[in-house]
Formats: structure tokens, C-alpha cells, sequence
């Protein structure tokens, strides 16, 4: 291999790295500004015994500083099932909670229940909305 050959294919690697970086700070930085804008506003009633006894909370989040803000930042996507999924029929516990409000910009309403593999995932995903079995 000739000497300007092997500079040039050195030259075209590190303008693709360069590349990459640059996008990828890119990326990095719009990412953060989605998190500062992150709000929610929610209503859990949660039922640890099959509806007998209830416990009402009410979470607000500017932003997602607060454990059950970053669940539902990060796992929110549970709030709003694929009613095409296949799930285990595994029974998780008479626990079950339903979230209404709006997270992000969309509205919620959403039963999760842990009577299946499906129920038992969502809940252990928002975990910091809801309590811990």
C-alpha cells in the first residue's frame, strides 16, 4: 500500500469518528432537554387485596428528579399496552392499580393487574409508582 493512499484511508476514519461524535452529542443533548421538559400528572389508586381497601396517591412531576417520575420517564410505555400481546399466565397476587392522568402530553388510563406475566412486568417496571411486592 502506498504511503498517500494509507493517509487518506486514515483521514476518511477519523472524519467518520468525528462524524459519529458529533452526531452522537447531538443526540446526547436532545435528550436532555426532552428530560428537563418531562411533566406529568397522575392519579394511583392502588389495591393490594383484590379491591377490598384502596390507597389514592397523586404524582406531579416537572421534570423527573423524584424516583416515581424517572419510572414513569423511563418505563412509561407500560401505560399504554399492546392489547395484542402474548402473556404468561402466571399469577402475580390480587394487587391492582389504576393510573389516570396525563404523561407527557398524553392521556392515561390504564388498569395493570398482576394476574398474568404481562400484569407482574408492568407493575415491577413502574416500580416507583407503585409499591414494591
Amino acid at each position: 500500500m502506498r504511503s498517500s493512499e494509507f493517509t487518506l484511508r486514515r483521514s476518511l476514519a477519523l472524519v467518520g469518528c468525528l462524524a459519529v461524535a458529533v452526531f452522537g452529542m447531538a443526540a446526547a443533548g436532545s435528550s436532555s432537554a426532552s428530560a428537563s421538559e418531562f411533566k406529568a400528572r397522575i392519579t394511583v389508586v392502588v389495591s393490594m387485596d383484590g379491591g377490598k381497601t384502596k390507597e389514592r396517591s397523586e404524582i406531579t412531576c416537572p421534570g423527573f428528579a423524584s424516583r416515581a417520575c424517572r419510572s414513569l420517564k423511563l418505563n412509561g410505555d407500560v401505560l399504554w399496552p399492546d392489547h395484542g400481546r402474548i402473556c404468561t399466565e402466571i399469577y402475580g397476587g390480587p394487587q391492582r392499580a389504576r393510573i389516570r392522568g396525563e404523561v407527557d402530553g398524553r392521556l392515561v388510563d390504564v388498569i395493570i393487574q398482576r394476574n398474568n406475566g404481562c400484569g407482574i412486568d408492568d407493575w415491577d417496571a413502574l416500580r416507583g409508582v407503585l409499591p414494591r411486592i
